[in-house]
């Protein structure tokens, strides 16, 4: 082979091989961005065999329009908020607010079938005309669950250690609340306890011209129900 016809051949392979690290350099940069974006949204980065779950700190996280949150972990600290405004949806997000954070429901958003914990004193709300959803909600002693405005309990399921108030217009819909030994349950303003179903081990509260509407009212011995100002039981069932 001539001398010539080598350096040509050495030339090619050198081409090929800085391309082959081209590529490569091109695909390590896309999975080091995925990873990044993924921890971003508090989600394990994909390394091989491992899989470590990193709640994300939400130090303003907002959903707007049409946003899901999916199934994404993500953590509300102190001085965090996590906000979904618009028709946007928790989806199947595990969401946890803990001391001094807060989440809040705004406009037509859905909690849908999301996980949403409420710890230390943070604070759980439903404004506008959002929706519980179907959602998994635990209210834990000292943290705040409230809902204003127009906004319903959906059709979710609440474990209540902390202090709930339905304020505005509000309504339970058809969830289903416990409301344990420490925690208290208010009905204010025009509020109304819907088709709920209520158990009370702790402290629930009617007040105002608020109305226990066509709820299912179950008072156990530690359970304490009052009827305050101008509140009605109306046809509620209470036992």
């Amino acid at each position: 082979m001539s001398r010539e016809a080598m350096r040509g051949d050495d030339m090619v392979g050198r081409r090929d091989q800085s391309s082959g690290r081209d590529a490569a350099d091109r695909l390590a940069a896309a999975r080091r961005a995925a990873r990044l974006r993924r921890l971003a949204l508090g989600c394990a980065p994909l390394w091989i065999g491992l899989a470590f779950p990193i709640p994300a700190l939400a130090a303003s996280v907002e959903f707007n329009g049409s946003e899901s949150a999916g199934s994404e972990q993500i953590t509300a600290n102190d001085g965090d908020s996590v906000r979904f405004n618009d028709t946007s949806t928790a989806d199947q997000a595990n969401i946890i607010t803990n001391s001094g954070g807060s989440s809040y429901f705004y406009d037509d958003s859905t909690a849908a079938d999301a996980i949403l914990t409420n710890n230390g004193t943070g604070s759980l709300s439903f404004g506008d005309n959002s929706t519980a959803g179907n959602s998994t909600i635990v209210n834990n002693g000292g943290a705040s669950l409230g809902f204003s405005g127009t906004a319903t309990a959906g059709t979710a399921k609440v474990t209540n250690n902390g202090t709930t108030l339905f304020s505005g217009s509000s309504t339970a819909g058809g969830a289903t609340f416990v409301t344990n030994a420490s925690g208290t349950l208010t009905f204010a303003d025009d509020s109304t306890a819907g088709t709920a179903k209520l158990t009370v081990n702790g402290k629930m509260e009617f007040t105002d011209a608020s109305s226990a509407d066509a709820a299912e009212i179950t008072n156990n011995t530690t359970g304490v129900v009052d009827f305050l100002d101008a509140s009605t039981l109306s046809s509620a069932s209470l036992n």
